[in-house]
C-alpha cells in the first residue's frame, strides 16, 4: 500500500476528507481492486473489526426497515441513521470479517450517493497520528505497538507517529522506508520508536538492538536523529548502523559525516565515513580497517564466558554472534565453543560486510579450525544437506554459501549466476572427518576454481560436483551478484533452526576472505595452528 492511499484512508477515519478527497477515495475504491482490499486491511488495523465493528452491529440490531427507508431518503449532509437489520442478519453468521467487508461495501456506496462525504455514521471518530514511514520489506516476527495495542506489520503497511517498533526472534528484520526516500533497517530483536511525520524533526529513538540507516540528503531546516539511551546522533545525509545495549552504543559511518553528542558528559563530536565511536559515560573513538588480505570476519573463540562470540577481524563493523541457546554450549579452557545441544550461534545484524567484499572481488575463502563431536554427522544419502558449520542464508533453500558436514564428507555450496539459489551445483570432498582438531579451507577465485583443503593438503583431486546430477571436476563459473545481502551469519544450525542440519563439535575459529587464498598460505594457516593474533588471522600477510 502507497503512503498515498494510507494517509487518504486515515483521513477518511478521521473525518477530513475534502472534497477532492471523497473524489478520489471513491475513485480508487471503484476501479483498483487491490485498494478495496487494502482498504478493507486498513479499517481492520484500526480496530474496526472490534471496537467499531461491535458499534455498528449493535446499530443494526435495533433499527427497522422503516429506519432504513428513511436514512436512504435523508438529504445530503444530514447526520446519518443506523443501517438495517438484513445486513446485521447476514454480518453475525460469517463471523466479524464479514463486518470489515460490508463496511467497505457500504462506504462504496455511499461515495457513489455523495460527492462529499458518506452518510454512514460511524460513532465517535476513530483518531489517527500522522504517517511516518511505510513498510517496505520485512521478514520474521515484526510489530507496531501503538495507542496499547500490537498491530502486525506487513508490506505497505504505513508506521505513524509515536509507534513503537519492535522485531522478535532470529532472522526478523524490517525496512522502512520515509517519503523523502530515506531507508531505515532494522535488525533481529530491536525496538525503536518512531517520531516526526514533519521532515523538520523526525527522530528514531533505539530503546536496543541494531538499526543500519541510509539518510538522503536532507535540505535546509531538515534533521534526522538517531537516539540512544547513551547518546544523541544527527545524519547530515549519510550512511550509518547504530546499536545500543544497556551498557553502551557504538555509532559506525559508512558514508557523509554524523555528530554524536554523549548525554552523560555532554561531549560533541563529528565522524566521517569510516570512523566508528562507542559511547558509555566516555566516548571512545576509532577508524575502521579495510578489507585488504586478512579476513573479513574472524572468530578466535577465545572469549571464555558469555552469549556472544566477537568478531576480532578489526574490518568494518564487528559482526558478533549470538549463542541462542546458552545451555547447549560450553566455553572450554583455553578456547574453543563446544557445541553439545542442537543450538543456532547466529549474528545479530546481516553479513552485509561479507557480502559486500566479496561481491567486489568475486573470490572468497572459507577457513574453520573444528573439532566434529562425530565422525559421521548427517547422512549423504538421506540428510536433506549439509549439517551447517558455517552459513550465510535465509532458510534450507536459500544462500549465498554453505561450508557442512555431509556424511564423512565436506560440502560447499555457493551461490553464484552460475548455480541455482541452493548453491548447487556443490563441492564436495569426501575425505573422512575424523572426530580430531581438523583444518578445513575452501577456495574460489574470479575464475571460478574452486579447491577444498584439509589439513593443509588440496583433496580436490579425483572430487566431484555434486548436486542434481554429478559433473566433472571443474570451474564453478558466474559471478556474486545474486548474492542477498540480508542474509544472517549462523554456525551449527541452518538459521531457521528446522532441527535436522544441526553440527555438533566445537570450534576454535572460523574465518572469511574477501579473496581465494594460495595453496601456501593455506598450508602457513594449517602450520601455524588455530590461535592467531587478535587483529590479524593470516600468518605471514
Amino acid at each position: 500500500m502507497s503512503v498515498a492511499n494510507e494517509q487518504l484512508f486515515e483521513r477518511y477515519l478521521r473525518r477530513e476528507l475534502s472534497a477532492a478527497d471523497a473524489g478520489a477515495l471513491r475513485r480508487l475504491l471503484e476501479e483498483q481492486k487491490v485498494a478495496r482490499k487494502q482498504f478493507v486491511d486498513y479499517v481492520n488495523e484500526w480496530s474496526l473489526m472490534a471496537d467499531v465493528s461491535t458499534q455498528i452491529v449493535a446499530y443494526w440490531e435495533g433499527e427497522s426497515d422503516t429506519d432504513v427507508a428513511t436514512r436512504d431518503r435523508a438529504p445530503h449532509g444530514t447526520p446519518s441513521r443506523r443501517p438495517g437489520p438484513a445486513i446485521a442478519r447476514a454480518a453475525r453468521p460469517w463471523g466479524w470479517w464479514v463486518t470489515g467487508i460490508a463496511a467497505a461495501l457500504l462506504i462504496g456506496f455511499g461515495f457513489l450517493l455523495a460527492s462529499r462525504w458518506p452518510i454512514l455514521d460511524w460513532g465517535p471518530a476513530v483518531t489517527a497520528q500522522s504517517a511516518v514511514a511505510s513498510v517496505a520489506r520485512l521478514r520474521g516476527e515484526v510489530f507496531a505497538e501503538r495507542g496499547g495495542t500490537r498491530v502486525p506489520l506487513a508490506e505497505g503497511r504505513a508506521v505513524y507517529d509515536s509507534d513503537r517498533v519492535v522485531t522478535r526472534g532470529v532472522q526478523a528484520v524490517v525496512w522502512l522506508t520515509y517519503p523523502d526516500a530515506t531507508r531505515v533497517e532494522l535488525a533481529t530483536d530491536t525496538a525503536v520508536r518512531v517520531e516526526g511525520a514533519d521532515r523538520r524533526h523526525r527522530r528514531v529513538t533505539l530503546e536496543a538492538g541494531l538499526l543500519n540507516a541510509q539518510v538522503s540528503p536532507l535540505r535546509p531546516g531538515e534533521q534526522f536523529r538517531v537516539s540512544t539511551p547513551h547518546a544523541e546522533m544527527s545524519a547530515l545525509g549519510t550512511r550509518f548502523a547504530v546499536e545500543a545495549t544497556s551498557a553502551a552504543s557504538r555509532v559506525d559511518v559508512e558514508e557523509g559525516r554524523v555528530a554524536v553528542e554523549n548525554r552523560a558528559s555532554g561531549e560533541r563530536i563529528a565522524l566521517a565515513a569510516g570512523q566508528y565511536a562507542a559511547i558509555d559515560t566516555r566516548t571512545r573513538t576509532g577508524r575502521h580497517r579495510p578489507a585488504g588480505r586478512g579476513p573479513v570476519v574472524l572468530y578466535t573463540f577465545a572469549e571464555g564466558q558469555g552469549a556472544t562470540v566477537r568478531d576480532v577481524s578489526g574490518v568494518g563493523r564487528p559482526l558478533d554472534l549470538k549463542i541462542l541457546d546458552r545451555s547447549a554450549a560450553v566455553w572450554l579452557p583455553g578456547g574453543g565453543l563446544q557445541l553439545t545441544q542442537p543450538t543456532l550461534v547466529a549474528s545479530h545484524g546481516p553479513a552485509r560486510k561479507i557480502d559486500r567484499a566479496c561481491r567486489a572481488s568475486n573470490e572468497i575463502s572459507l577457513e574453520a579450525w573444528i573439532v566434529p563431536a562425530a565422525a559421521w554427522q548427517g547422512s549423504n544419502t538421506t540428510a536433506p544437506g549439509p549439517v551447517r558449520i558455517l552459513t550465510v542464508s535465509v532458510d534450507g533453500s536459500r544462500r549465498n554459501f554453505t561450508l557442512g558436514h555431509w556424511g564423512d564428507c565436506y560440502k560447499v555450496r555457493l551461490r553464484t549466476t552460475a548455480t541455482d539459489p541452493q548453491g548447487e551445483p556443490a563441492l564436495v570432498a569426501q575425505v573422512g572427518t575424523p572426530a580430531r582438531l581438523t583444518h578445513v579451507v575452501y577456495t574460489r577465485d574470479a575464475a571460478g576454481t574452486a579447491k577444498i583443503y584439509a589439513d593443509g593438503v588440496d583433496v580436490t583431486r579425483g572430487l566431484r560436483i555434486v548436486g542434481r546430477t554429478d559433473f566433472p571436476v571443474g570451474p564453478i563459473p558466474g559471478r556474486f551478484t545474486d548474492w542477498d545481502e540480508t542474509f544472517y551469519l549462523g554456525l551449527g544450525d541452518e538459521l531457521t533452526r528446522g532441527g535436522t542440519q544441526t553440527w555438533l563439535g566445537t570450534y576454535h575459529l572460523i574465518a572469511v576472505y574477501r579473496r581465494a587464498l594460495s595453496a601456501e598460505e593455506v598450508r602457513a594457516q594449517f602450520r601455524a595452528g588455530p590461535r592467531r593474533e587478535k587483529d590479524r588471522g593470516t600468518v605471514g600477510l
